[in-house]
């Protein structure tokens, strides 16, 4: 036996297991619709086609692996199957039909495999599906899909995503692609020219967008129901779609770099609400547009319902704060591809970085900060090779040497340590080794014979001074003495 029969097994509620055997490489569509006493099967290897409405209503499932070789898996497949709480797709699956997994109440979480490149409608409608599993942003950017709302979450590689970094080079963000998802902002390369329909639809933490010059198209509801406060829409952009910006009641700020406008549809900006004007982010929100362009708005049906118009030459400030003291600061272009600063070098210090860089100029000004970390070195103290002593110090800070008795003080006295002598700690560590010396003599005045004295530093003294003294004498030889 190779396949399984369209609806062979139709409505047979009393089934409560079943094992398909090997060789089966096709189950037919509807062929256990129905079976709502089935609580578990076996597909083995080999199976290469899921049929349409197959598992429709088979209510007592609970879990099912799909094996790998299956490429498709239909329509209304596990419609229906409200007790399942788990199913694998494997890689290798390249579509999924519409409703699939349509009404399976107990999922929460699904993991799409890489090899999917389309998506019928509503293959998790009226599921509980929560968080979505990706592995591959810029193939997930590519799926062609119907509707679909997804979960709140998403999950790159098992960490989650608020801030979508669009893949250099994606020419297309798909319809429906992050639809309903909580993510926080998104950044778009310059090679991006579509954004589908509905694509960040219901997004309710996006509250700023800047699209990047290089869009052309802005697909219908494409961020309807989001939480935009403000947007960009770059010169490049030649259509807005219907409902584009529809219920992003937020929205005070829409800037437009475009010099042409062109007819923008009226359901562009709509609210919809019966408690309020379907005008009211018209009215409420400022529309910017480049510096002698207004009166052309003015004229344009869409553009000319903003209530208020105002020109604006679009560049605003980027400054950048080292350890809260400014360090630079730009003027760029709103909508312009931003290039980051450097990370600054300070000797014995560690930079900790930059705060979040917008990837593209918003329409207004920005503050970067960063810090340095002052890093700590060590002074390490030594008698002979012995260490006995070490100190932590940060960089910058007054050198200030320790004090040392030798063990047998009685027959031996220090007289300092030797070393390069630092008034600041250097950006390195550093070593002094303690200069004992075996029965000092101990003077009151100086001895004949003396040509030079200096003190413990090698600096040259008239007279000797309390302390260590190393004095010269005629015949060149060199004594260290301690004056009380």
């Amino acid at each position: 036996m190779t396949s399984i029969g369209s609806s062979a097994f139709y409505g047979c509620s009393g089934l409560t297991s079943i094992t398909i055997p090997e060789g089966v490489t096709s189950i037919g569509s509807s062929a256990f619709e129905g079976c709502s006493g089935l609580t578990s099967i076996k597909i083995p290897e080999g199976v290469t086609s899921i049929g349409s409405s197959s598992f429709k209503g088979c209510s007592g499932l609970t879990s099912i692996k799909i094996p790998e070789g299956v490429t498709n898996i239909g329509s209304s497949a596990f419609s229906n199957c409200s007790s399942l709480t788990s199913i694998t797709i494997p890689e290798g699956v390249t579509s999924i039909g519409e409703g699939a997994f349509s009404n399976c109440s107990g999922l929460t979480s699904i993991n799409m495999p890489e090899s999917v490149v389309s998506l019928g409608k509503g293959v998790f409608k009226d599921s509980n599906i929560d968080t979505l599993y990706i592995s591959d942003l810029n193939k997930w950017c590519q799926i062609e899909m119907g509707e679909n709302t997804w979960g709140k979450h998403l999950l790159l590689k098992g960490e989650e995503v608020k801030d979508v970094v669009i893949p250099e080079g994606q020419e297309k963000v798909g319809a429906y692609t992050f639809c309903g998802i909580n993510i926080r902002s998104v950044a778009f390369p310059n090679s991006v020219k579509e954004i589908g329909d509905c694509a960040f639809k219901g997004c309710a933490d996006l509250t700023k967008v800047v699209i990047t010059n290089g869009v052309e198209t802005i697909g219908k509801e494409a961020f309807m129901d989001a939480g935009l406060t403000s947007v960009v829409i770059p010169n490049s952009v030649k259509s807005i779609g219907k409902n584009a910006f529809a219920n992003c009641i937020g929205l005070y700020s829409v800037t437009s770099l475009i010099n042409s406008p062109f007819k923008l549809d009226p359901t562009a900006f709509t609210y919809y609400n019966k408690d309020y004007d379907p005008n009211s982010i018209y009215y409420g929100a400022t529309l910017y547009v480049p510096r002698g362009r207004k009166s052309f708005y003015e004229m344009i049906d869409g553009w000319k319902t903003f209530l208020k118009i105002e020109e604006n030459d679009m560049k605003y400030k980027m400054t950048y704060y080292l350890n809260d003291e400014e360090y630079k600061t730009y003027e760029i272009q709103a909508g312009e591809v931003v290039t980051p600063e450097p990370d600054p070098v300070l000797v014995g210090c560690v930079f900790n970085g930059w705060s979040a860089i917008p990837r593209v100029m918003p329409a207004e000004d920005v503050i970067v900060k960063g810090t340095f970390t002052v890093n700590k070195y060590k002074i390490r103290y030594y008698d002979g090779d012995k260490l006995i002593a070490e100190d932590e110090v940060e960089y910058g800070a007054e050198v200030v040497l320790r004090d040392y008795t030798p063990e047998d003080a009685a027959r031996y006295t220090f007289i300092g340590w030797d070393g390069e002598k630092y008034e600041t700690m250097p950006a390195h560590d550093i070593e002094y080794h303690a200069n004992i010396v075996d029965g000092v003599s101990r003077l009151v005045s100086v001895p004949e014979g003396v040509e030079a004295i200096y003190d413990a530093n090698g600096r040259r003294l008239r007279k000797l001074q309390r302390g260590v003294n190393v004095v010269v004498m005629s015949d060149g030889t060199k004594k260290k003495v301690v004056v009380k």
